[in-house]
């Protein structure tokens, strides 16, 4: 999620493999111990898309997203080429916000 400088949200989600079967507690621990305040993270760092408005005022607003939670889905419409979600917490860890 995007929350702007006027309290506006922008909402996304994204999708994971999750090939060693990890519990979504254990991932959701590890995903918010790679943000700032448990909560922030750079969405372009870590190769997610950025969920800016387009009147985006970079004198007010900031780079900054929120991580919501996990869930766990299985849909066959989704990409056959997915991240795994270690990769991806491996990407938070290496561009952590400090």
């Amino acid at each position: 999620m995007y929350r702007d400088a006027g309290n506006f949200k922008n909402f996304g989600e994204a999708y994971f493999e999750n090939p060693h079967d990890l519990s979504l507690e254990s991932l959701t621990e590890k995903i918010k111990s790679n943000l700032l305040d448990d909560l922030f993270f750079d969405a372009y760092a870590v190769g997610l898309p950025e969920l800016f408005f387009e009147d985006y005022d970079d004198e007010l607003d900031h780079d900054w997203h929120e991580f919501d939670r996990l869930e766990q889905v299985v849909e066959n419409n989704i990409e056959d080429d997915l991240q795994s979600i270690s990769d991806f917490i491996e990407q938070l860890e290496a561009k952590r916000l400090t």
